[in-house]
């Protein structure tokens, strides 16, 4: 059992790999240098874990972190289908858990799942409750982070974080039983905000606005935007649109007026101020030194 509390950053994602594999597949036995989470989806995987042998089948998840050691080895079924995703935890720490530290963790699910203290709590191999709407999540993220639109790296992050909650509270279930009513609806709020703010970003992505299309009170949101997501629905939508306008700006002849009306912002000066608050330097100094 291994516990994950991100004490500097928020988790991000750097890479979703999808394996299929025919015959035979080795990988040498190395020290990860990332965080790192391999689901099966379908088929199995041999792996020496730390000097053991272990196999990880399908539905199974298998998490391995710095400095822990893995390998691939023996020959692999045809019909394989592996998702590997490296991660970061900036100034996290990451410790073991016997059996007994890990049930005594545990027994505050509600909390893990809601993200209040902060931690992510993972066994080092478990099963997935639903494996194919797993397989959709990775597929999704795997879209997002090769997505040619404007703000899908920011889209991606947000939509890891969630993911990675998402796994670690299964994980929390399947050892102390299914999360309450309240905090399968939580998760399934901001899963809508996210998806809000992708397809309204900035200015127009609002607390009281995404509230009103999900049927509750913008202070419930906020509490539990920020519980999950580690930040305000306002700076994480933010960051979205200042993402957007960077691109923007590098992509497309547009006025940075109307760039900043795009998102928003109809006050050009004020869409001015937030850029370089956010990117350290105006709009105007950021397409001129980049493109020049």
């Amino acid at each position: 059992m291994f516990e994950v509390p991100p004490e500097a950053k928020l988790p991000t994602v750097s890479r979703v790999l999808h394996l299929r594999a025919r015959g035979h597949v080795g990988l040498h036995s190395r020290a990860s240098k990332d965080h790192e989470l391999h689901f099966v989806s379908r088929g199995h995987l041999r792996i020496e874990f730390e000097d053991t042998a272990i196999v990880v089948s399908a539905g199974q998840m298998l998490y391995t972190g710095p400095p822990m050691r893995y390998g691939i080895t023996g020959d692999v079924p045809d019909d394989l289908s592996c998702f590997h995703c490296h991660f970061s935890l900036p100034g996290a720490r990451v410790t073991r858990m016997d059996e007994g530290s890990w049930t005594e963790r545990a027994s505050s699910a509600d909390a893990f799942a809601a993200g209040r203290d902060r931690r992510i709590c993972l066994p080092r191999v478990w099963t997935i409750r639903k494996p194919a709407g797993l397989t959709e999540q990775f597929l999704a993220l795997m879209a997002d982070q090769r997505g040619r639109h404007p703000g899908d790296s920011i889209a991606a992050e947000g939509r890891f974080l969630l993911l990675l909650r998402s796994i670690a509270g299964d994980a929390v279930d399947m050892t102390v039983g299914r999360p309450s009513p309240a905090i399968r609806t939580a998760r399934t709020h901001v899963a809508r905000a996210l998806d809000q703010i992708e397809h309204f970003p900035g200015r127009r992505a609002t607390l009281s606005g995404i509230a009103s299309i999900l049927g509750i009170e913008p202070e419930h949101l906020a509490r539990l935007f920020r519980q999950q997501v580690g930040c305000s629905l306002g700076s994480y939508a933010t960051r979205r649109a200042m993402a957007l306008a960077r691109e923007r700006l590098l992509s497309e002849p547009t006025s940075i007026k109307d760039i900043g009306r795009s998102l928003g912002y109809q006050d050009p000066l004020y869409f001015s101020r937030v850029f370089k608050r956010e990117v350290g330097c105006s709009p105007r100094e950021f397409r001129n030194r980049t493109l020049r």
